[in-house]
């Protein structure tokens, strides 16, 4: 038991430190095996692994909330500054 425990450790630490490379190297097998589809689909997961399908900062603004403020806060100025010459004429009663 204490054997094989520490020869599974052994495997996982060396899969760990070589796992990009690993990946290079199976990407380069389907390749040389002309599964172009294989191979493909192997690029693009290894590719897109870190992306992340949300925006983590826009503007300085950092997380979901925040995010959130900073494009009202912006739109609110928009509205504001394009009815600043409107809202005068409507209170008078002109369209």
């Amino acid at each position: 038991m204490y054997k094989s425990r520490a020869i599974f450790k052994q495997a996982l630490r060396f899969c760990k430190r070589n796992e990009e490379r690993l990946q290079a190297d199976a990407l380069t097998h389907s390749y040389n095996n002309v599964d172009a589809k294989k191979f493909w689909k192997g690029v693009t997961t290894v590719a897109n692994r870190k992306a992340t399908s949300h925006v983590n900062e826009i503007g300085g603004a950092v997380g979901e909330q925040n995010i959130c403020n900073m494009w009202c806060d912006h739109l609110l100025r928009i509205w504001i500054h394009c009815h600043q010459y409107a809202l005068p004429l409507l209170m008078l009663g002109m369209p």
